[in-house]
C-alpha cells in the first residue's frame, strides 16, 4: 500500500537539499520528559505495539510517496543509556551530548527511519524518556498521539487495534479567491529590523525558548473579550503583534499550519494558511484581533487556495532576496502535548526543540495538564541576541498587560 505525500510534506523533503536560505535541515521534533522510574522491558513492549498500531510508522519514503513496509522497522530499537552511577555533572554532560546528537538529526526516511525512542538513566533514580520524530511522516498531532498511545500501552490500557492513517480529501484550489495582490510591503527582506542573514545560512542548529503560563491564562483573556474568541486566537494575535512592533511593518502574511486529523491516527493532513495580519497605529486590541480572526475564518471556510501552493506562486514574483511568511504560528487545538497519564507514569516535559527549513521563528502553542506552554524555535546565528531579548520582552509585556486588564479589548496595542 502507498500513500501520497502532501504538498507540504514534499516541501519538507525538498528543504533538506537546499544549500542556502535556511535549508539543509529536516523538519524534526525532539522531546525529553521524565523524572520517574521506567521499566525498560515494559517500555520496549509498549513501543513495539505503538509501531504495529500505526502503519505510517513502518513506512519509507520513495519518490514523494510513503510505502508501507511490513518488514522489520528500523524504528523498533529502543536505546538505553545508563548514567546512573556517574557524578551528576558528568551525567548531565552525557545528557547534553545525546540531546545535541538526536535533536537535529536527519533521519533516513528512504529506509523507513522516521522516529526514535530512548531512555537516559540519571543519578538519583531519575529516568529521562527521549523521543524524536521526522515530521515528514506525520503532523504535529501525530507525535502527540504516539506519546499518548505509548503510555497507554505501557499501562496495559490499549488493545492491539490497528489505526489506519486518516487522509482528508484533496483540496481543490480552482476558482477560489486569491489571498491578496502581490504586495511587496507584506514581504520580509534585508531592510527589516531583524538584521538577520537568512540568505546564506543552512544546516543550522536550532534553539528553543520556552514561556510557561497558567493553563487558563489565555482562555481568561479570551473570555473577557468575546465568546467568539478562543485562547489560541488571543495567542495568535499577541504573537503577531510582536512581529509588527519589532519590524514596524503594517501588514504581513502569518504562516499558520492547520492540523486536520481524526485525533487517533498517525498521518499528515496539514493545510497551510497565509493569513494577512494588518495592524494600525493607536489601535485597540479588540479591533485588531477581530480583523485578524475574520481573515482566519476565510481560510477555515475554504475561500482561499492551498497556502503552500500560494506561497510558492508569490515567491516567484517577489522582489529578489525577499521572504514570504518566514514566521510560523502553530497551535494544536483539542489535544495535549503530554497527557496527565503520561506525566503521572513517566514524568513531566523537561525539554523540547523542533526545526523547520526556511523558517525564521516557529512560534508554538501547546497545552499540558497544568499549564500552557509557548515555544519559539529559532535557528542559531540568525538573529542578534538583543533582537531575541526584545521580542521576548514585548511578548511577555503584551501578554501581561492583557491578562491584568478587566477589558483587554479596549487596550491600545
Amino acid at each position: 500500500m502507498e500513500y501520497k505525500l502532501s504538498a507540504l510534506q514534499r516541501g519538507y523533503l525538498s528543504g533538506r537539499s537546499i544549500h542556502n536560505r535556511l535549508g539543509g535541515a529536516p523538519c524534526h521534533v525532539y522531546i525529553e520528559a521524565g523524572g520517574k522510574s521506567i521499566s525498560i522491558s515494559r517500555l520496549k513492549d509498549a513501543w513495539k505495539k505503538v509501531l504495529n498500531r500505526h502503519p505510517l510508522l513502518r513506512c519509507k519514503s520513495s519518490e514523494f510517496k510513503f510505502l508501507v513496509d511490513h518488514e522489520k522497522s528500523p524504528n523498533e530499537y529502543v536505546q538505553v543509556f545508563d548514567f546512573s552511577l556517574l557524578e551528576k555533572d558528568e551525567a548531565e554532560a552525557k545528557r547534553e551530548k545525546i540531546r545535541e546528537e538526536f535533536s537535529g538529526r536527519a533521519m533516513r526516511t528512504e529506509y523507513g527511519q522516521t522516529c526514535g525512542l530512548g531512555v537516559m538513566k540519571l543519578p538519583d533514580e531519575k529516568d529521562i524518556l527521549f523521543f524524536d520524530f521526522d515530521l515528514t511522516a506525520g503532523d504535529v498531532y501525530s507525535f502527540q498521539i504516539i506519546l499518548s498511545d505509548l503510555v497507554r500501552f505501557y499501562c496495559g490500557e490499549l488493545n492491539d487495534e490497528v489505526i489506519m492513517p486518516y487522509f482528508a480529501e484533496s483540496q481543490v484550489t480552482e476558482n477560489k479567491k486569491q489571498v491578496s495582490e502581490n504586495d511587496p510591503n507584506a514581504f520580509f527582506g534585508h531592510e527589516d529590523r531583524f538584521a538577520c542573514d537568512a540568505e546564506s545560512l543552512f544546516s543550522c542548529k536550532y534553539k528553543s525558548l520556552r514561556f510557561s503560563y497558567p493553563k487558563e491564562f489565555w482562555a481568561d483573556i479570551s473570555n473577557k473579550i468575546s465568546d467568539n474568541i478562543s485562547a489560541e486566537d488571543v495567542w495568535y494575535a499577541v504573537s503577531a503583534l510582536v512581529i509588527h512592533r519589532i519590524c514596524d511593518k503594517e501588514s504581513f502574511f502569518m504562516n499558520v499550519p492547520h492540523f486536520r486529523s481524526d485525533l487517533k491516527s498517525v498521518s499528515d493532513n496539514t493545510e497551510l494558511y497565509l493569513v494577512r495580519s494588518s495592524h494600525y497605529e493607536k489601535e485597540k486590541f479588540g479591533d485588531y484581533i477581530d480583523r485578524l480572526m475574520q481573515e482566519m475564518k476565510k481560510w477555515q471556510e475554504g475561500d482561499y487556495p492551498d497556502g503552500f501552493e500560494y506561497q510558492m506562486s508569490l515567491q516567484k514574483n517577489a522582489p529578489e532576496g525577499s521572504w514570504i511568511a518566514p514566521f510560523v504560528f502553530s497551535s494544536t487545538k483539542g489535544i495535549m502535548l503530554l497527557t496527565e497519564e503520561f506525566e503521572k507514569t513517566f514524568g513531566g516535559l523537561e525539554y523540547m526543540v523542533s526545526q523547520t527549513p526556511q523558517v525564521w521563528i516557529d512560534m508554538q502553542y501547546f497545552i499540558l495538564p497544568q499549564s500552557t506552554e509557548i515555544f519559539w524555535m529559532i535557528p542559531q546565528g540568525l538573529f542578534d541576541e538583543n533582537v531575541i531579548a526584545k521580542m521576548s520582552e514585548l511578548f511577555r509585556e503584551t501578554a501581561e498587560k492583557l491578562g491584568n486588564s478587566d477589558a483587554p479589548a479596549d487596550l491600545y496595542v
